[in-house]
């Protein structure tokens, strides 16, 4: 059921987040494996919602899934808005622009001087390397073409002035400049990098078909946001009130092109762990035979660099997979803010989705796994490699 709220510990105070982590957890368990009471298929449509109930749930038609007297729902619904709207916020100001900016910057430093990127350089060329023979060239370009893709979001969102008046015109240029990058090139070697990302020495088949999904199911994402932010801003249905939706709309694309960002200081923890644990297996005395193979087999296998790759993808993905109609959750919508009819039509094109629409993004993670499982063979190969095979 995607009406079901996400964890979160918005607002909270740094004492009390931890146990409040565990909290929400527990609570959004509960409430996920809860029966729905033969409301699956109807629960994201506004069947017969009071128009008060908005303001809480988004219209939430199945009241088995959280009933009213629970202060969880609607502690979450504001956590939600909070929470987007801090994001919304923080793209107008320079200091959330700096992580980006400053990691561009390493990429092309690294790709001057080595001819690899950051991981590349960090994994000996077995995680997300430019010289890998499959994917290497898609990482070029994916790298180039997502970092002028940021630096252009950044002035769409930073640089005020351009967005009205004489100069209103470079913030229509850029803006269409950062869309064709996305579709015509940062968007489509996100694809194919996700589905076609070697499973590395190991052969982590199960990890990198999860690593797929995930990274397939963001790309998605951030097309459909993308796409349906430059629908509003075309039309204009409702005037002043469409270009801040579009606004919304364009930072909700921008945060899942981000998220893989936010994993990059995870994922070089644990390459720097896994590194950290082998020179300690090699400092080691050659008596402590059983002390060193597991040392050494946590380092080579749990933290193995593309099954680092594939669990920290998913600790900052997963929350995607849980929303089972895509933006048609009322989860997308609260944190959008849409809370009338002409606001939902507007952003998604219809007040209700249609079965063939609902039918996609219901089946698009067993889609995933079976392009993996074409991709690999039967989940028999390793699409990527090392070396030239000729």
């Amino acid at each position: 059921n995607t009406s079901r709220p996400l964890p979160t510990t918005i607002g909270r105070s740094s004492a009390s987040t931890a146990s409040a982590v565990v909290e929400e957890i527990a609570a959004y368990g509960a409430l996920w494996f809860r029966p729905a009471s033969g409301c699956f298929i109807g629960c994201n449509i506004d069947e017969a919602a009071d128009p008060h109930e908005m303001e809480v749930l988004g219209s939430q038609s199945c009241s088995e899934d959280l009933p009213n007297n629970e202060p969880l729902a609607s502690e979450l619904e504001l956590a939600r808005r909070k929470f987007f709207g801090n994001w919304l916020d923080g793209l107008s100001t320079p200091l959330l622009w700096l992580y980006p900016l400053f990691f561009i910057t390493a990429q092309i430093l690294f790709f001057a001087t080595t001819g690899d990127g950051v991981f590349g350089n960090a994994t000996g060329g077995v995680v997300e390397s430019m010289r890998l023979v499959t994917t290497g060239r898609a990482m070029r370009w994916h790298m180039f073409s997502a970092s002028a893709m940021w630096v252009l979001g950044a002035g769409q969102f930073l640089l005020k002035p351009f967005r009205r008046g004489r100069l209103a015109w470079v913030h229509r240029t850029t803006g269409l400049a950062f869309l064709l990058l996305w579709f015509l090139v940062a968007g489509p070697t996100a694809a194919y990098l996700s589905l076609f990302t070697g499973n590395g020495p190991r052969q982590a088949q199960t990890m990198m078909a999860i690593f797929s999904a995930v990274s397939l199911e963001t790309t998605v994402w951030a097309y459909y946001c993308f796409w349906r932010a430059w629908q509003v801003a075309r039309i204009r249905a409702n005037g002043a009130a469409s270009i801040s939706l579009h606004n919304k709309l364009m930072a909700c694309g921008i945060f899942f092109t981000m998220t893989i960002l936010y994993q990059r200081p995870l994922q070089l923890i644990v390459i720097g762990l896994r590194r950290l644990l082998l020179l300690l297996v090699a400092s080691l005395d050659e008596t402590l035979t059983w002390t060193r193979w597991a040392i050494e087999k946590l380092a080579l296998t749990v933290l193995d660099h593309n099954v680092g790759l594939s669990t920290t993808t998913f600790f900052f993905g997963w929350f995607q997979l849980y929303l089972l109609d895509g933006p048609r959750s009322w989860v997308v919508s609260s944190m959008l803010g849409l809370r009338t009819d002409e606001e939902i039509r507007e952003a998604f094109g219809s007040k209700e989705p249609g079965h063939w629409e609902l039918m996609m993004w219901r089946l698009r993670l067993p889609v995933y796994i079976c392009l993996r499982g074409i991709v690999t063979q039967g989940w028999t190969v390793d699409p990527d490699s090392r070396t030239d095979p000729s």
